[in-house]
């Protein structure tokens, strides 16, 4: 592996981006059926429950992006360009300062008691998966799923389908805001 190959590091970025999403749609689907004393209750949930899994997922996302700081800075100086030029870029980046931050503190522990690039602390909390169905471009195509009585789901579909299933982590909590 060429570990000073750009591409093949931004392609890394990309294939870790692409990997939270997850095809399997009946292992993203959670249904819990229980007995009441009016009947059957039914309780569906989306998305994975293994917290631990989808870190993993995001972690890596962030150190592939942070870890392209010192390879671009290398470039630039085979380049005869001064690698500073990647420093201010992510001083004038809060999106870049927070992906720093959040390595930094998967390699030295929360909260940083250095160097911190956003001032903010950023943590990762309530991460959350959802469902997404789609369909191809072709008039009349529709997607959707049914679900059986006994908690099993059966895809719904005039062309083809495509199935995902998305972690986010939109939440990022900051100790100054």
């Amino acid at each position: 592996m060429d570990f000073n190959d750009i591409k093949t590091r931004l392609q890394r970025v990309y294939n870790s981006i692409n990997a939270i999403y997850d095809t399997d749609i009946e292992g993203g689907i959670n249904v819990e059926i229980r007995e009441t004393s009016d009947g059957i209750s039914m309780k569906t949930t989306f998305g994975r429950n293994d917290e631990t899994e989808a870190q993993v997922k995001i972690i890596s996302i962030i150190h592939n992006i942070a870890n392209l700081k010192d390879n671009l800075k290398n470039r630039l100086r085979d380049l005869r360009l001064n690698p500073q030029l990647v420093e201010a870029e992510i001083n004038n980046s809060l999106p870049l300062q927070l992906i720093a931050d959040l390595s930094n503190q998967d390699k030295h522990g929360y909260p940083l008691e250095r160097t911190q690039r956003s001032n903010k602390d950023p943590l990762i909390k309530n991460i959350k998966s959802g469902l997404q169905l789609s369909t191809g471009a072709e008039a009349g195509s529709v997607a959707g799923f049914r679900m059986m009585p006994d908690g099993t789901f059966q895809i719904l579909s005039a062309h083809a389908i495509s199935v995902d299933i998305k972690i986010s982590f939109k939440t990022l909590i900051f100790k100054y805001l």
